[in-house]
């Protein structure tokens, strides 16, 4: 059984799959507020606020997410969601010569 989108985050792949799995479980109307900031959602995350902002950085580079002082917005919910998947996902190792 999953642990469900609130829990997803603690075991994703990376900061940003972790971010994006927390942002798709915590939104209502592709809007997230964080009342304590983006310091806050790093110890939510349990990551730095350095490794936040580069992971939300690439993110926004994407055209997937938005973010403006307390709010962040999701931009493309479906592509923020194949993103999150994709980059959870095994790579299959390259054959060997």
């Amino acid at each position: 059984m999953s642990a469900g989108p609130q829990l997803d985050h603690f075991t994703a792949a990376s900061p940003g799959v972790a971010l994006a799995l927390y942002l798709l479980g915590n939104h209502t109307q592709h809007i997230l507020k964080l009342p304590d900031g983006l310091a806050g959602l790093a110890r939510r995350l349990n990551i730095s606020r350095a490794t936040l902002y580069r992971a939300l950085a690439d993110l926004e580079r994407r055209q997937l997410v938005s973010h403006h002082e307390k709010t962040v917005r999701i931009l493309d919910h479906d592509g923020l969601f194949a993103f999150a998947y994709s980059q959870s996902q095994p790579q299959d190792s390259l054959p060997a010569e």
